[in-house]
């Protein structure tokens, strides 16, 4: 395919259309002018009209009396004069279609995907929003693409919460990690990868997840919640060891095990943290550092009565086993609330 200029004209010059890029034209309707000065020749006027197929590129082309003369597109061969004239024409020409083609597909796009997403076909709006992104990239748009990974994201984390909740684990997981990957400021694609591979069994990575989520920032509500995740496991295990039949020094050192492991994590100990210590210190003898933990564990308390009437429970065990009566008192009177009520009276009347 050759492009023919003029100089002059009659003196006939091409040059190969390959230099303007085929897919820069497919899929649109274009017509593009552009006035091209050549230092010591005729001014050239050029117009592109694309139709819908490469084939039918046409070339109008008007010289110094505006007499026109059209060609179809034709095939040939390059004259060895025309490419010092005619390449910056096809240079100039590319930078302009390559301009004005991405701005409106990537436009074209978005809009596509806001329609799709309205419709709740929220595959085919990701792809969109993915592909506008993309363009937009390529256009310099930054505000545009990155609302465009946003949505994708945010598109992705719902395709994830269903999967999750029809327990197709695997489908969820992918979901989430292409979210995270788009972008990855939207943190809850990060949690939901967390929730997925917890309920797959794989818990060294849900918790690396969960750490990541909990010391990001940006989304408090979603770290929080991430945090919280973490030490759920860990309290699990501890209460499991300690709330045996009959626990022993062993159950009591699984607890401590599982409550170091939060350091591993940047996490604070919370009132949960000192209450399961005070009952593995409990379990192993220690009454001392039982009703020290108890204490701190009461200072830093801000739940239910329920889990405050423990504390003081597992407080006043340790302040019998001591021998001060007088404060053990005081401390199971404190625990006198619902299931602990009967132990509480029991303890009391025997004291």
């Amino acid at each position: 395919m050759i492009v023919y200029a003029f100089r002059g004209k009659f003196d006939c010059f091409c040059y190969p259309l390959s230099y303007v890029s085929e897919q820069l034209f497919r899929n649109l309707r274009i017509l593009i002018r552009i006035c091209v000065s050549i230092p010591g020749r005729n001014q050239i006027l050029v117009a592109f009209t694309y139709t819908g197929s490469w084939r039918g590129i046409s070339c109008m082309l008007a010289v110094n009396s505006l007499q026109t003369f059209h060609y179809q597109t034709l095939t040939g061969t390059m004259n060895a004069n025309c490419k010092t004239l005619v390449l910056p024409l096809a240079l100039l020409l590319s930078g302009l279609v390559s301009t004005q083609v991405t701005a409106q597909e990537y436009k074209e796009d978005y809009n596509t995907a806001l329609a799709a997403a309205k419709a709740q076909q929220f595959p085919e709006a990701r792809a969109k929003f993915a592909a506008a992104a993309k363009g937009a990239d390529e256009a310099g748009d930054n505000g545009i693409a990155r609302q465009a990974r946003s949505v994708a994201a945010k598109i992705d984390y719902r395709l994830g919460n269903a999967a999750l909740k029809n327990e197709n684990y695997d489908q969820a997981l992918s979901h989430y990690q292409a979210g995270t990957a788009i972008f990855p400021s939207y943190i809850k694609n990060r949690y939901g990868q967390a929730l997925a591979f917890k309920k797959m069994g794989r818990m060294d990575e849900a918790l690396g997840a969960f750490k990541e989520v909990s010391e990001a920032s940006g989304d408090r509500k979603t770290s929080l919640a991430a945090a919280k995740a973490i030490r759920e496991h860990f309290y699990f295990h501890a209460s499991s060891a300690v709330s045996r039949k009959n626990p022993t020094a062993l159950d009591a050192d699984r607890a401590f095990t599982a409550l170091t492991s939060l350091a591993e994590y940047n996490l604070d100990p919370d009132a949960n943290f000192h209450y399961y210590q005070a009952e593995a210190h409990r379990i192993k003898g220690n009454a001392s550092a039982s009703a020290a933990a108890a204490d701190k564990a009461l200072a830093l308390h801000n739940g239910s009565k329920s889990d405050k009437a423990k504390i003081w429970f597992v407080k006043a065990q340790a302040l019998v086993s001591l021998g001060d009566v007088d404060a053990a008192k005081v401390a199971f009177t404190n625990a006198d609330f619902g299931s602990y009520r009967q132990l509480v009276k029991h303890y009391l009347e025997t004291l």
